[in-house]
């Protein structure tokens, strides 16, 4: 890219060259390589209106998306405070763009994940209030034209059901659950839940300490295990019916769920 740069060089610098030095940095083992990663986007992303003559065409696109989407998810993942404002800042200045009708970028799923998992990185109900918000956008823009790259993956609801059952909204990660499983039923969409979306639940359910929250663990359980479809629980499917009957002191209820899991 240094060298696309000199002025003796008549090649004009693509996204694709961008996203592929990206993707090097974020795929190395160079300490810190999160740092050039991120200067790069940066840069990528702050020529705005001039995206457009180099070659903004579906496949560019995609390229910007999936650089953005790289850089977020690592800055989130290294936790911190600095590196959660840092992808917050590169969401604030790619939504610009996306507002941006000259520019040409539109969003897709994977950038779209990314912005939704920093959503979910929050712990207050503002943040899972838009991260429902933009899920329902994204079914909803689904819907009113398919051959749009909107269309939400297993992780899209993945994050925001193990987002609302962190905070204890255990009916909200109740009826996004269901809501997906319907979606798939009908054939709007073609994700469904995996077992992560089921113990996010779960787990949730078991730190209500109540007789009824475990018996809900138990049905899920239940189900889980005569439907067909591959779907079948895990360990921690049922370590969390177990420590779920354990905190209301149910010994007889815990070892039943145990010897389930054994004989499963």
């Amino acid at each position: 890219i240094d060298a696309v740069r000199s002025t003796s060089i008549s090649v004009g610098l693509t996204v694709q060259m961008y996203h592929l030095v990206i993707e090097c940095w974020i795929k190395s083992d160079v300490k810190d390589a999160i740092k050039p990663a991120e200067h790069l986007l940066r840069e990528l992303l702050n020529r705005g209106k001039t995206l457009l003559p180099y070659d903004m065409d579906g496949e560019a696109i995609g390229h910007v998306n999936s650089s953005f989407a790289l850089v977020v998810h690592t800055l989130l993942r290294m936790d911190g405070e600095q590196s959660v404002e840092k992808a917050n800042s590169l969401i604030r200045r790619i939504q610009s763009l996306y507002n941006n009708t000259k520019c040409g970028l539109d969003p897709n799923v994977t950038a779209l994940n990314a912005i939704l998992n920093a959503l979910c990185h929050s712990n207050d109900e503002n943040s899972a209030r838009e991260a429902k918000d933009l899920l329902r956008k994204m079914v909803n823009m689904h819907e009113s034209d398919t051959k749009c790259d909107m269309e939400p993956s297993t992780t899209s609801f993945a994050v925001v059901i193990h987002h609302l059952a962190k905070l204890g909204d255990i009916g909200g990660a109740r009826d996004i659950l269901q809501w997906m499983i319907r979606l798939h039923e009908d054939g709007t969409i073609s994700a469904q839940p995996d077992i992560f979306c089921f113990n996010s639940l779960l787990d949730g359910l078991g730190k209500i300490n109540s007789r009824t929250a475990a018996q809900e663990i138990e049905d899920i359980l239940t189900e889980m295990e005569h439907t067909g479809g591959g779907l079948r629980p895990d360990r921690l499917s049922y370590t969390c019916c177990i420590h779920a009957y354990a905190r209301l002191g149910d010994a007889e209820k815990s070892e039943n769920v145990l010897r389930r899991m054994l004989d499963a």
